[in-house]
Formats: structure tokens, sequence, C-alpha cells
């Protein structure tokens, strides 16, 4: 087993140990059954495709080099809508097959969390780390969502082992792979940097607080660098965007919001059982941090003194953390937790370390019966909760489509998925999104605030209810959006004033984006 040790002045040393005896038949069985049914459940997810899924998928659907001009509308980095375009060109546009994706890199993940598990704290450490990232609902929900947070929990274990690997001694294969590594993690995601950017400065420490590794230390700090330097090629596009879109659709999140929220989407988020799957994880981090069993290993003792194993995770995840906050803060910018992607497997780690630390037999099997049952319960409820009601709006208005019927979304950030649902149903109907009146497939981000406020609600009924003429109007719509709350009422409103209501269906329970359905008929008249 390897331990990072420490010797004299800070030396960091690689302590050789002998290996924990193998796994007993009963944990390796255990084991395996986690891992297949993690593998399982990362390909399982009947729901629609929310606004981010869709969005997502039009921008990658778009030739390869207009991506990139797209994002400047949008607020991300290429490197994940790249890979997309490519795997929907080989796999094509389903949901199922544009989501598998992610799973491929979900999947992916369970063995590089072995494999940095073990770097961490040796093959135990690695084995709990793979039990718990398996049967994670944070995991599993990423791996059926077709957006970039699979690919960033991938690349984060990739990181730890080839940090690792090039901190114990300087080879040519692990600096490529730290160089590969920080590249991409900062081309797929924005929240990145500040991992990114912390582990360069712990290198750095390293390098001047431990002689004997200062080598070692400074080629992994250039390898950073270097793979660093490659996303100079985005930073133009990162300024533009940075000045005009942020996140209009939420308010700036305080340092308590942001360790609830996060803590609570650990277990899948939104339920009791997710708490305390967050809380269970947390505590075991902790025991990694502070704890050491007893010499007869019947109890563990919590001390004041830090295990040189589990402080560069847990040390790395807390600093990006603290530092990402004190950016947001300043920026008054808003927070969502698949932002934490970029620590999340740092914690799984330290969950491990921690789980090791556990006395033997019952005390460790209950932990593990825990996570089992607070994860399985986070699963279930994520795939049997749809995320957005558009599937089941679609579904209303396809067999009652008119000839010269039209749909309008209020607010547009509902017109990206009732427009994937209509058109995957065959239906070649117009989707009219508020208040641009522009191609539903895609949301403009810039300055979105200022010009939602500007925007007219009666005067866009009026328009929409022309173009529909003696058709129906068929309105989608929500009234829990950012600085939008009143505006789709005022359409709703003023609709009924034009046009007689015949109908209306209520947004059932849904994860991310709720909408009521009216039907409006034709003018008295026409």
């Amino acid at each position: 087993m390897r331990t990072l040790g420490t010797r004299g002045e800070g030396e960091v040393l690689v302590h050789d140990r002998p290996a924990p005896a193998a796994l007993a038949t009963p944990v390796r069985v255990g084991l395996v059954l986690a891992v297949v049914l993690g593998v399982v459940v990362r390909f399982v997810q009947p729901s629609a495709m929310w606004l981010d899924e869709a969005l997502t998928t039009n921008i990658a659907r778009l030739p390869l080099g207009d991506i990139g001009t797209a994002l400047l509308r949008d607020g991300h980095p290429p490197l994940y809508y790249w890979l997309l375009h490519g795997w929907m060109e080989a796999f094509g546009t389903s949901n199922p097959a544009i989501r598998a994706l992610s799973g491929v890199f979900a999947v992916a993940t369970l063995p590089f969390a072995w494999w940095a598990g073990s770097r961490v704290g040796g093959r135990l450490v690695g084995a709990w780390t793979l039990f718990i990232a398996a049967l994670s609902p944070y995991a599993v929900h990423y791996a059926t969502e077709a957006r970039m947070y699979s690919l960033v929990m991938l690349l984060v274990l990739a990181g730890v082992v080839a940090v690792y690997a090039s901190l114990e001694r300087t080879r040519v294969l692990p600096l490529v792979g730290v160089a590969i590594v920080a590249g991409a993690l900062l081309w797929a995601h924005y929240w990145s940097l500040y991992l990114v950017g912390v582990t360069g400065a712990y290198v750095l420490a390293i390098a001047i607080w431990r002689p004997a590794r200062r080598r070692a230390a400074l080629w992994c700090a250039a390898a950073i660098a270097v793979g660093s330097s490659t996303f100079l090629l985005w930073v133009p596009s990162l300024l533009d965007q940075l000045g005009k879109t942020g996140t209009p659709w939420s308010v700036r999140t305080g340092p308590t919001e942001v360790l609830t929220v996060t803590v609570s989407d650990l277990g899948g988020g939104g339920w009791p059982s997710s708490l305390l799957l967050g809380m269970l994880v947390i505590a075991l981090a902790l025991i990694g941090l502070f704890g050491r069993l007893d010499d007869d290993e019947r109890a563990v003792q919590l001390t004041g003194r830090l295990r040189p194993s589990a402080v560069p995770v847990l040390g790395v995840a807390a600093a990006t953390l603290i530092v990402a906050t004190v950016v947001q803060q300043a920026s008054g910018t808003g927070y969502v937790s698949r932002y934490a992607a970029v620590i999340v497997p740092l914690l799984w780690i330290g969950a491990a370390v921690g789980a090791t630390q556990v006395p033997r037999n019952w005390p460790r099997i209950t932990v593990a019966l825990l996570i089992v049952a607070f994860s399985l319960v986070g699963i279930v409820q994520d795939i049997h909760l749809d995320r957005t009601t558009a599937r089941i709006m679609a579904d209303q208005i396809v067999p009652a489509l008119g000839p010269n019927d039209v749909v309008v979304a209020c607010p547009d950030q509902l017109g990206v998925g009732i427009d994937r649902e209509l058109r995957l149903q065959g239906a070649k109907v117009p989707v009219l999104p508020y208040p641009a009146l522009g191609d539903p497939r895609f949301i403009d981000w810039r300055d979105y605030v200022a010009r939602n406020a500007a925007a007219d609600p009666v005067a866009f009924a009026d328009k929409v209810s022309a173009r529909a003429g003696s058709g129906n109007v068929w309105l989608y719509a929500g009234d829990t959006y950012l600085g939008l709350e009143d505006a789709c009422n005022d359409v709703m409103d003023r609709l009924a004033q034009l046009r007689p209501r015949l109908s209306r269906t209520d947004a059932p329970d849904a994860l991310f984006e709720q909408g009521n359905l009216v039907r409006f008929g034709p003018p008295s008249g026409s």
C-alpha cells in the first residue's frame, strides 16, 4: 500500500507497506454487484430532455465550426459539444443515444475511481472509492444527462492518478497525462479553473516546502501550466461571455447555501435521504481526515492530527469550493450543485479513506448498507421523476393539432424542450418563444435580464394571436422563472381577451422545469 508521509523537514515520501489481505469473498461479490448495478443505471432515464440537455444537443448539432460562435450566446467552453457532435454523427440523435455519451464517461469513471483511491490510500481505499462512486446518485444523475459533468468527473479522477504518479517520480507518461487532463478540464467546464488553479498552487507548495520532492513537483507544475496554456485560445470567448451572459436564471448564492445544496445533492437532491447520504459522505470524509482506529481496531478516535493521505484530496476540494464561492460572491453569480462535479470525486476518495477507519465487521458493514440504502432511494427517485413536463404536454398537443395552430413557449426557456418533443413526435407546428419570437431551439443568454424587462407581453400576445389566425394557440407557460413571473401571466391574460379558452392542463411534478398548458381557440367569428 502506498501512502504519502513526511520525514525531517516535511519531505514527502512514498511508504511501501504490505498490501492488505485480499478482500473476503462476500465483500468482493458485494462490490461486483454494486458496480454492475451502477453501470446499468447509468443508462436508464426515461424522462424527456429538459432545457439544458436539449439546448446542448441543438448547439452540438450545428456544423463543427459554428459551435464556438453559438456558445458565445450560451456561456460554456466547447469540448463536450465537440465530442457530442461526433458522437451524434456516429450513433444518432435519439434521447438514449445522446445521453449514452455521458453514460460512457460515467462508466469510465469507475476503474479510475479504483485507481485513484488506490493511489491515495491503497487497495482498500480504492475498493471503497469504487463502491461509493458506483452507487452515487450524483454520478448516476449526470450519467443520464446530456451535459459535460460526467466528463468532468472522469477527468478529475484521471487527474488524481496522473498527479500522484508524477509526484512519486518524474516520468514522461504521467506528466503528459497531467497536461492533457489540465487542458481538457478547462475546455470542459469553467469551474475547472478553480480546481486546476488550486491544484497548481498545491503542487508548487510541495516544491517550496518539500525539498526531496522539489524536482518532481516542479515538473508536475510545468505540466499543469503547459496543459492550461492551450486554454488561452478560448480566453477571448470567455471574456466575451463574462461580459454578457453570467447566470441570469439565478440569484447570488451565499456560502451557507452553497454548502447545504452541495451536501444534499451528493445524495441525489430533493429528498430527505439525499441529505442523509450527503451527510454520511461528509462525515466519512472528516473521519478520513481526523480519525484513526485504535490499536485493537474496535473504535475510531478523532484526533487533532490530519491524516496525510486524506489531506491532498480533501484540502484541494475544500480550497476549490472556497475560492469558487468567493469569486461568485464578488461577481454576484448564482450556484447550482452540478458545478461541484469538479470536487465530488475528491469527496468520494476522502469518504473512502474514512470508511477504512471505521471498525471492522458490523460497524463497517453498517456503513456500507447505509450507503446502499440511501443511494438506491436517490437513484430510484431520480429515474422515476420526470425532469420536464415537455413530453407530457406534447402528448396533449399532437393528437389535437390543427393546420394553423401555433405553440407558444413562455418563457423561451420552456421552448427548447417542447420544440424537441414535438419534433420527435413528428409534429410540424411553429413554436413561438417569449419574448423574441426567435428560433425555439436556442436561448440567447446575452443581456437576458435586460431584454426580458424591456419586452411587452401584450404586444407579444397580439402577434402570436395574429400569427395563428383561425388556428388554436397552445400556451405552454411557467411562472417560476426569475424575472419572468408576471410576464407569462400577462401573456395568458391577453390571449384570454382575444380568444376563448378551451382547455387547461396543469403541470405535474417535475425535477427541473414545469409549465401549464392552456389551449385557446380561434377568435369569435373566425
